[in-house]
């Protein structure tokens, strides 16, 4: 998102990140799953074990964000000192605008009006001069409402690439805002970095009075590449002054084509900017730039973290412990399910080879068959219970070390985004300024941050 306080320049953060990483890849570059088949527990220093097998509920929460009261090994205290020096500012954005919930966002959770009313709030107080925003990725439309409810002169354009969701975002405006037909409309259209002709002809085919128009990119869920897109056609078109987004999903990044050509590249859009391009160069960043880490960036945040109680703690180890057990004796034809009949918030206390039996089940990967277990697996299973009497607090303990490095591996992936737009400002000489704001309570919405970029005349 930003340069953390300490870093005189984007070189020296992107060095210092990429060796960090590349030390402590183990915590993240497996599979959760397979933590076990992998052998990352050997990976472990016995010192981090200990700790991690002594530690208070109260200690266990804060550890993520370097607030534990207790005297963690030196080693470890190194990896939090660090994490902390690579940690960036971010500003926050709070507004105490409500929307009434009675009507518009029927049906609609509390994460998702939040996410919402925050966003609409903060593009109307950014953007008194522009004409109309173009929604990427628009949905059902409700974020076009919203910015119309807030402020009934919001012209705004959603495209979408779900034919049956620009029917139903068509539906509810004529149902529930029929005073805004002629402010918003939708168009069934899947953006890609050609689509700038597309947004033109719309503009001037539903918005005929709006000639020369300054135009807002928004986007409340720009997934993996889409960011990537926005920011291009922002960069293209002189008519889009703003872009305010919110990307997310960085684990469905496209991998690149030239995949034969170069294997240290994984992605068409990460690494970006030519800064931190340069400096992975001269890394086999492959090995630890790859899609798990790009999910570590969207793993929960050091705040859901925080508020889990000492039950909720025990019993997701406990579960991953035996995830990661199964995954060890299953086949490769073979996938490991929940029984249909058993609920997500199983309790894995008292683990033992029945209660895991009456729990999951395998199958035929080709057709679904459920395969009965075996006498040889039973005994797999309560070796592996025997070898790892802990196996719940430790993968619980990879856990937090995972949620410790989650935010900087999100400000890695955002903050080569602002890298690249500079370096593209100023290759077509444009004056733009970038920025990330925090708009959202990660504990209820992990991906909080949103991308204001303005073209400066």
């Amino acid at each position: 998102m930003s340069l953390p306080t300490g870093f005189s320049s984007s070189t020296e953060y992107f060095l210092e990140i990429l060796k960090f990483l590349e030390k402590y890849s183990w915590i993240y570059t497996t599979a959760n799953t397979c933590f076990i088949k992998e052998d990352v527990i050997n990976k472990f220093p016995q010192e981090w074990i200990n700790y991690f097998l002594n530690i208070s509920e109260n200690n266990l929460n804060f550890f993520p964000e370097n607030l534990n009261t207790d005297n963690p090994p030196n080693s470890l205290k190194e990896f939090q000192l660090k994490i902390s020096s690579l940690k960036a500012d971010i500003e926050k954005f709070r507004t105490e605008k409500i929307i009434n919930n009675s009507l518009n966002f029927k049906k609609v959770n509390v994460k998702k009006v939040h996410e919402i009313t925050a966003l609409a709030n903060l593009i109307l107080d950014n953007c008194r001069e522009i004409d109309i925003f173009v929604d990427f990725g628009s949905g059902l439309g409700y974020l076009s409402e919203c910015l119309y409810r807030l402020n009934n002169e919001s012209k705004v354009l959603g495209l979408e690439s779900d034919p049956d969701r620009i029917l139903t975002a068509t539906k509810r405006i004529k149902e529930y805002y029929p005073n805004a037909i002629g402010n918003i409309y939708f168009q069934n259209h899947y953006i890609t970095e050609s689509s700038d002709i597309f947004i033109k002809n719309c503009i001037e085919e539903n918005f005929p009075k709006l000639k020369n128009p300054k135009i807002c990119i928004i986007g409340l869920h720009s997934c993996a590449d889409l960011a990537i897109v926005s920011i291009n056609i922002f960069l293209l078109n002189p008519q889009i002054r703003k872009l305010i987004m919110m990307p997310c999903c960085y684990h469905k990044l496209t991998i690149s084509n030239n995949l034969n050509k170069d294997a240290n590249i994984l992605f068409n859009n990460f690494p970006l900017s030519n800064c931190f391009k340069d400096q992975a160069a001269n890394f086999q960043f492959s090995n630890f730039l790859n899609r798990p880490f790009l999910r570590l960036a969207c793993q929960q945040t050091a705040s859901r973290w925080r508020v889990m109680d000492n039950l909720e703690h025990l019993n997701h180890g406990e579960e991953m412990f035996v995830r990661g057990i199964l995954e060890t004796i299953r086949n490769e034809n073979e996938v490991i399910t929940k029984k249909k009949n058993k609920s997500t918030k199983t309790s894995y206390f008292d683990i033992n080879v029945n209660k895991i039996k009456s729990i999951y089940e395998i199958q035929l990967k080709s057709n679904g068959i459920v395969l009965e277990w075996t006498k040889e697996r039973e005994l797999q299973v309560q070796k592996m219970l025997a070898k790892f009497p802990n196996g719940g607090k430790i993968a619980e303990a990879l856990t937090c070390l995972q949620t410790s490095m989650q935010g900087i591996c999100e400000n890695l992936i955002l903050y080569d985004r602002i890298c690249y737009i500079n370096e593209q400002s100023q290759m077509k000489d444009l004056n733009i300024n970038s920025r990330y704001q925090k708009i959202l309570d990660d504990k209820l919405s992990p991906r909080c941050f949103v991308l204001m970029s303005s073209k400066n005349s």
